[in-house]
């Protein structure tokens, strides 16, 4: 009997539609679940509820592949990106919260993935370690890498899922189909129409050849109207049906793979605005980092910017808990009596009193250089007196 395999160890699927969480993926269930989801109704829970509910859905869809510590370590800033904008602007203007998970935009990965290179975050991932990216020219097998404006990143054509190799081009034109028992080879639709217009050229010709002939034996009235009507019909048929523009780039460049759509591929078709992508030669370009823009959020997401807002609170309180402070000042005593003080104010009054008493200390150690030198002229006067008295 075979046995039971616990829960806790069985692989569970990033995709179950029972979750409900929308992932960075092509997948067909992830795009079932993005179709059929619904904004959370938060306004009868607590505010813990709504930070909770708000982060377990967006840790799903930006942070699937990093812990929250990594997170907070490294792609996490309470401080978030502004820009200056008119008063109509700022009006229109979504919260500015939205930007939180703007860190994490710089990641290798996710760039691979904004620029339609890798079919979900995790394939991007498995590129980026297995060594299918560059960064500047040069090899970069770690996913955790933030880009910074400028940097060009670079991609192996042969693991981009929406480019066909020539092998699998060579298959597709020829496959095999078992029909009664029997194996026949299919031609692909592209190679019997050229067939088709090879044959039709050759008929043409073979035809222009034989009335040729025989017009030479008729008289030369007749010979002298057959080749202008009858060549126009030959050249009329012998025309072949016009190539589209992906035939002509074929054509030009046959070393190049053939792009092909991957089925649920359409939600995520977009580029976002900070990107600068070049699918000739499979790069991408930082151009900026995210910032806010009127009527707009510039970081894709399936989710509302005020859950965004939730998200950034409950973040924002862990860091600043997780933060070291810096050990808090002596209080500040003028005249006997402490005193508190805005921030500007609190450093220059500590400077005067640093320096007053920075003075009646050299004061003081003045005097008792003083004191120490009178005392001993004095024990040596006594000490001479002494001795003259013997």
């Amino acid at each position: 009997m075979s046995k039971r395999i616990p829960s806790r160890w069985k692989v569970k699927s990033p995709f179950d539609p029972a979750k409900g969480l929308v992932r960075m993926s092509w997948n067909k269930l992830n795009v079932f679940t993005l179709a059929t989801k619904k904004q959370i109704d938060v306004s009868r829970r607590s505010v813990f509820q709504q930070k909770w509910a708000a982060k377990r859905e967006l840790r799903a869809y930006h942070v699937p592949n990093i812990t929250e510590s990594q997170l907070l370590l490294r792609h996490w800033k309470s401080q978030l990106p502004l820009r200056q904008l008119t008063a109509k602007e700022t009006e229109n203007l979504p919260p500015v919260q939205a930007l939180a998970f703007g860190e994490l935009e710089r990641r290798l990965d996710v760039v691979v993935f904004r620029s339609h290179f890798a079919s979900s975050i995790f394939e991007a991932r498995t590129a980026v370690v297995q060594g299918h990216v560059k960064v500047n020219g040069e090899k970069c097998p770690y996913p955790a890498r933030r880009l910074h404006p400028g940097d060009m990143i670079t991609i192996n054509p042969k693991v981009v899922p929406t480019l066909i190799p020539k092998k699998a081009e060579a298959a597709a034109e020829a496959t095999e189909v078992a029909v009664d028992g029997k194996s026949e080879t299919v031609a692909s639709p592209d190679a019997s129409k050229t067939e088709e217009v090879k044959s039709e050229t050759l008929k043409s010709a073979a035809s222009v050849s034989n009335e040729g002939s025989e017009a030479t034996s008729e008289p030369t009235s007749e010979v002298s109207a057959a080749p202008d009507a009858e060549p126009a019909k030959a050249n009329e048929e012998a025309k072949p049906s016009k190539m589209s523009q992906t035939d002509i780039l074929a054509a030009k460049h046959p070393n190049s793979l053939r792009f092909n759509a991957l089925p649920f591929m359409a939600p995520w078709m977009f580029t976002p605005a900070y990107l600068e992508v070049c699918y000739n030669t499979c790069s991408t370009i930082l151009l900026r980092t995210p910032l806010p823009q009127p009527g707009a959020v510039e970081i894709p997401s399936p989710h509302a910017p005020d859950m965004h807002a939730l998200v950034y609170e409950w973040y924002s309180s862990i860091k600043r808990s997780k933060t070291k402070r810096p050990p808090a000042a002596e209080p500040l005593v003028v005249n006997g009596q402490s005193v508190r003080l805005k921030t500007k104010f609190d450093s220059i009054v500590r400077a005067r009193l640093n320096n007053e008493r920075d003075i009646k200390s050299k004061l003081w150690a003045e005097k008792d250089e003083e004191e120490r030198v009178k005392a001993f002229e004095s024990k040596a006067e006594r000490a001479a007196s002494a001795s003259a008295s013997l």
